[in-house]
């Protein structure tokens, strides 16, 4: 059975920034978008004012959420989350933005938020088109994932007839109203959206004409899509780890795929590179978040005054400056892992020439990475082929360390050869010094290939 005092509790705070959809949907046992989105249309008076059949209602809500795919982001959970987040965008401070918009217009809004991403197979739009999918195909290689929400919701409302309590013109206003908001989620039509409504931030918005109305109301369900990192810190945090999931399991399939060519995966979803989903939450909210949701707040306050949602910015704030740390504090990590790899390759007879370029023009951690770089060397070919994993008591001082017998000679191979003639190449590099050891004779060198 449902927690029904918990549930009361998370869908009380359904009008605040700090509504946590993630605990409703524990509370819930997995129906967080029929909650919210029942609650979401009454406490809007939605169901009275467009004539809707609460049977009807509640069929169409669980059909709905049953259409989910259960991604790790892309699911019900996220659209209950967008539901709510637009209705708090709509009636805060005692809904002084929704005022301005007609019922039918909020209906369209609440509805398009809750199918945006019904049937989303858990891959993006690219990943459709690359690989030739069906639905690429159904809909010309243009907004595919967008066109086919569309579609999956239509589809339930063709058999629930939710709508057929509004006259006949509204309802197709409503349909096309929730096609345009849809296809705004589009994040290739981001630049062109936010170009938009900025001319129009500038012009000053009229809320009398259906224009500037329809607009905002895009900006609103664009801006509810991606407001994870608007969210308090440990709400935006759960987001993250989801849509990285979602991300890596992308990068597993592109990996695997025979259309995609081997080993090549997009940026930000390959699990291989953990550490780079700090990058890419600053990323994400350096260059799309931050500068939409910087014009939606001054568009709202132009229209209504001094509004809460400017917490979104707070919040954004603090995100970004945490997703920063953690890449000073990764990247200061791999600095230290690469110059302990540095240090140890001078402990090995057969590799003792890399390891004398490589103290020789790095003088510190700070420079490692980019000499390694400038060389085309990466920690990888490094560990492979250099040393085994280094480890810590690399940093012990030399006379701190037990004696120990010389280290067993391991041949030298052609890769090793390679890694050490692309540094004797490079500008900056001296001469290699010659080392004894077995197999390093000419036949061996000279059959190396430059990498």
């Amino acid at each position: 059975m449902s927690s029904e005092p918990e549930i009361l509790a998370a869908l009380a705070s359904i009008d605040t920034f700090d509504f946590d959809a993630p605990k409703l949907n524990q509370w819930t046992y997995g129906r967080p978008l029929s909650h919210v989105l029942y609650s979401v249309l009454h406490r809007n008076g939605l169901v009275e004012r467009c004539n809707i059949d609460d049977n009807l209602l509640r069929a169409f809500i669980m059909e709905c959420e049953a259409g989910y795919l259960p991604n790790a982001y892309h699911n019900h959970l996220h659209a209950a989350d967008v539901v709510q987040t637009t209705h708090y965008y709509m009636c805060e401070e005692g809904g002084r933005l929704g005022s301005f918009f007609t019922p039918h217009e909020r209906l369209a809004l609440f509805l398009a938020a809750a199918i945006h991403d019904i049937g989303h197979p858990g891959v993006n739009n690219n990943f459709l088109i690359q690989t030739e999918d069906s639905l690429a195909i159904t809909y010309n290689d243009t907004s595919v994932l967008e066109n086919y929400h569309c579609a999956c919701g239509f589809r339930i409302l063709q058999r629930i007839p939710l709508l057929n309590g509004l006259p006949d013109t509204l309802r197709r206003q409503v349909r096309k109203l929730m096609i345009s908001l849809i296809l705004a989620t589009d994040m290739m039509q981001h630049s062109a959206l936010l170009s938009e409504f900025r001319v129009a931030t500038e012009r000053g918005l009229h809320m009398d004409r259906d224009s500037d109305r329809h607009l905002l109301l895009r900006i609103i369900l664009k801006c509810a899509d991606i407001s994870n990192p608007t969210k308090p810190r440990d709400i935006s945090a759960y987001w993250q780890r989801a849509i990285t999931t979602e991300f890596y399991r992308q990068g597993d399939a592109e990996l695997s795929h025979p259309m995609l060519g081997v080993g090549k995966i997009s940026p930000f979803m390959n699990r291989n590179k953990h550490f780079q989903r700090f990058k890419c939450q600053s990323s994400f909210i350096n260059y799309i978040v931050q500068p939409l949701f910087q014009t939606f707040v001054s568009a709202v306050e132009s229209i209504i005054g001094e509004t809460p949602i400017r917490q979104a910015l707070d919040n954004l704030n603090t995100n970004l400056e945490l997703a920063n740390f953690n890449i000073r504090d990764t990247a200061a990590s791999q600095i230290q892992a690469w110059w302990f790899t540095i240090k140890s390759a001078v402990q090995h007879p057969v590799r003792r020439s890399l390891g004398y370029i490589l103290n020789k023009h790095v003088t510190s951690p700070a420079t490692a990475t980019k000499f390694l770089h400038k060389l085309g060397i990466t920690r990888t070919t490094l560990k492979k082929v250099v040393l085994p994993r280094a480890s810590p008591e690399h940093t012990e001082p030399e006379q701190k360390r037990a004696p120990r017998s010389p280290p067993r000679r391991a041949p030298v191979t052609s890769s090793t050869f390679s890694l050490i003639q692309l540094a004797y190449k490079s500008r900056s590099a001296p001469p290699l010094t010659h080392t004894n050891s077995p197999g390093s004779g000419s036949s061996e060198g000279g059959s190396a290939s430059r990498p």
